[in-house]
């Protein structure tokens, strides 16, 4: 998959098979890997707790495995034939979690916790320094629902004062430095659409966004074709330095 995915995509993958699929089937021989020791690998990782998302991660992974080496003739028959991934509700339900109905009702954040989220977003060390270097940010995506990566993705002109609209066109993401295959030190970012297509949208903007924006500007601009919160060099900044 390395030269056919995303380098985000790629080190997901990486992270999936390091942490539920080696523990358990790393040691094995292919050809002896069965249907039942794939149910098995599945089972472990909702016995230790793994989100339902992160097994099905799992089972993909394997799912595309197998099926490339069955396509290229690597092996007589394919174990994941047998395999289906147990329904949503019956994991949580296995895991003693509760499972909630789809139509599940919106949780808001109250005004009391929106006080302690200033106060915390606006302290100050000893010296006088702020704590939190992004406060607006946080309060610009409170505002505005955007994502982590996308708000690090913003740029100046995508702020249309005049008609209280913020232009979503693209996200920040975060990949590994690599030497080749390797994992190497650091990690770099890439540029790009958001999430899905329907991430591609237009926010309109209440007074306290356009408030929020204002003091982003105002604490730094590198121009309309900077990012509205860059990095000391005006560059995108890392979705992690968003903290």
């Amino acid at each position: 998959k390395f030269e056919s995915v995303q380098r985000v995509t790629y080190d997901r993958y990486e992270k999936s098979c390091e942490r539920q699929i080696f523990p358990y089937l790393g040691d094995r021989r292919i050809s002896s890997i069965t249907g039942a020791d794939i149910k098995q690998t599945l089972n472990e990782c909702m016995n230790k707790g793994y989100s339902y998302s992160t097994t099905k991660k799992a089972y993909q992974l394997l799912k595309m495995f197998f099926e490339y080496l069955e396509m290229e003739d690597m092996i007589d028959k394919n174990p994941m034939r047998t395999v289906k991934l147990m329904k949503k509700d019956n994991y949580l339900s296995a895991q003693g979690k509760e499972v909630k109905a789809k139509c599940e009702e919106v949780t808001t954040i109250t005004p009391e916790e929106i006080e302690l989220l200033k106060a915390e977003a606006y302290k100050r060390y000893g010296n006088g320094k702020r704590k939190h270097k992004q406060a607006a940010a946080y309060f610009l995506m409170l505002n505005t629902g955007l994502r982590r990566g996308e708000m690090c993705g913003l740029m100046n002109k995508d702020v249309d004062f005049e008609n209280r609209v913020l232009h979503v066109r693209r996200s920040v993401k975060e990949y590994f430095r690599r030497n080749g295959m390797d994992i190497g030190i650091g990690q770099d970012i890439q540029v790009g659409p958001p999430k899905s297509k329907t991430s591609l949208r237009d926010i309109p903007l209440n007074d306290t966004a356009i408030e929020m924006i204002r003091l982003l500007q105002e604490a730094v601009y590198f121009g309309e074709e900077s990012p509205l919160i860059p990095d000391e060099d005006g560059d995108f900044l890392k979705p992690m330095n968003l903290l």
